[in-house]
């Protein structure tokens, strides 16, 4: 079972990092500050294999450019009505996100 982790972002947010529990592998959604999930990742010795965006809002967006830079095999999804220019896997409602590094699928 992966482990969900907040992460304190900004004065009153959170990011959220999901953990598999045996390969070191990540996921994070909302990546508003790349500098609490790098410090995190850095660590706890991760690798991260996907970022999940929910919308375009700063707060969400933010870290993502930084994270890509730190991590150029990550996946990024993003619905693509929102043109959020790292997006690589566009998504759409009713659409199943497979992560096979991280055995975890997510509708």
């Amino acid at each position: 079972m992966h482990q969900i982790i907040p992460l304190p972002a900004f004065q009153d947010n959170y990011i959220w990092i999901g953990v598999h529990p045996n390969n070191k592998h990540t996921w994070v959604v909302d990546p508003g500050d790349a500098a609490p999930v790098l410090r995190y990742l850095h660590h706890h010795h991760l690798t991260l294999s996907a970022i999940l965006l929910t919308h375009k809002h700063a707060d969400h967006t933010g870290g993502v450019s930084d994270l890509c830079a730190a991590y150029p095999k990550a996946a990024v999804f993003g619905h693509p009505i929102e043109k959020i220019s790292e997006v690589t896997l566009p998504v759409q409602e009713g659409d199943v996100i497979e992560l096979d590094d991280l055995a975890i699928s997510f509708q």
